[in-house]
This record gives structure tokens, sequence and C-alpha cells, in this order.
């Protein structure tokens, strides 16, 4: 089993009445979560006009609000590239907060 933050997609939930996915991330760190909302912002993602109203993290938990049928597969692939771009940048983050500890 990986230490790594993972999305759990088996245990995501859609709210049918206002169309939000709830996807639970396993392992999530403070510092996965800032990454994973930083990357989103710099790839546009958080709002896409015909697909998406916003993606926002919850606790440990992705919600995207207002998905609209059709988008799940694009949706799904974009937020697991933003996944592993953010597990990249918090272990960058966790490498240099430790270099700084050792001055």
């Amino acid at each position: 089993m990986s230490s790594r933050p993972e999305i759990d997609w088996p245990s995501a939930k859609v709210t049918p009445k206002t169309l939000a996915l709830e996807v639970p991330v396993l392992r999530s760190t403070r510092e996965w979560r800032a990454a994973f909302m930083r990357l989103a912002s710099e790839r546009n993602l958080r709002v896409q006009p015909g697909e998406w109203s916003d993606i926002v993290i919850v606790a440990n938990r992705i919600v995207v609000k207002g998905v609209v049928p059709g988008a799940e597969e694009r949706l799904r692939s974009e937020l697991d590239a933003v996944s592993e771009l953010a597990v990249s940048a918090a272990r960058t983050q966790d490498k240099l907060a430790g270099l700084i500890r050792r001055r």
C-alpha cells in the first residue's frame, strides 16, 4: 500500500440534484491539498463553463460542483493529472523544508 495521496474513485459519489461530485482522497496531506488547489487554478481547471462550475477541497475530499453529463471522463483525467502533479509538488516542498530545518 502506498503512502502517497490517492483519489479514491470507487468511493466517489454524485449528488443527482446538484450534479456535484464528491470523491475522497486517501492519505491527503496539507501540502498536497495546497498544491492541488494551486495547480488546479494554474491550469484553469477550477471552473470549466459547460463542463463543471467549481472544484474545491473540503477536508479530505475533492468536491466538483455542477458537473455536466458527458464531462465525467475529462474531469477524471484532469483530476488524476493534477493529483499526480500535486504529489510531486508536495514532495519537493517537504524536501526543501527538510533542507531548511537542517541549517
